[in-house]
């Protein structure tokens, strides 16, 4: 009886600690500004794939990003309820996605060019 309750406590500790673990999403327009803030600095194999000219950036039109808000795959995501950012950027012929943690706003994937 009382491994019973024991086991019962700790796994509404572990529930109530998940929860809690889980932090605030990024809003749409908190997601599009982390992405900015990557491009303007981003690592050597993704130099290609952006704007060489900030003002690039800053001239494209609200209407040529899309930002959606995705689950995130695998087991231990979907039972944490992680989610991620996808942001496309449309200039000129090129179509880069990248791919945010939803709560944090760390980079996952860069995809495109």
């Amino acid at each position: 009886m009382i491994k019973k309750v024991i086991f019962t406590l700790v796994a509404i500790a572990i529930i109530f600690f998940l929860y809690l673990h889980q932090g605030r999403t990024l809003t749409t327009g908190e997601a599009i500004v982390r992405v900015m803030e990557q491009s303007q600095d981003p690592p050597k194999e993704w130099q290609n794939s952006i704007p060489e000219n900030d003002s690039d950036l800053k001239e494209i039109p609200p209407e040529h990003i899309r930002a959606e808000l995705k689950h995130r795959e695998g087991f231990w995501n979907e039972f944490l309820n992680r989610k991620q950012w996808e942001v496309t950027i449309k200039y000129g012929s090129s179509e880069p996605t990248i791919v945010l943690d939803a709560e944090q706003g760390n980079l996952l994937i860069f995809m495109g060019r």
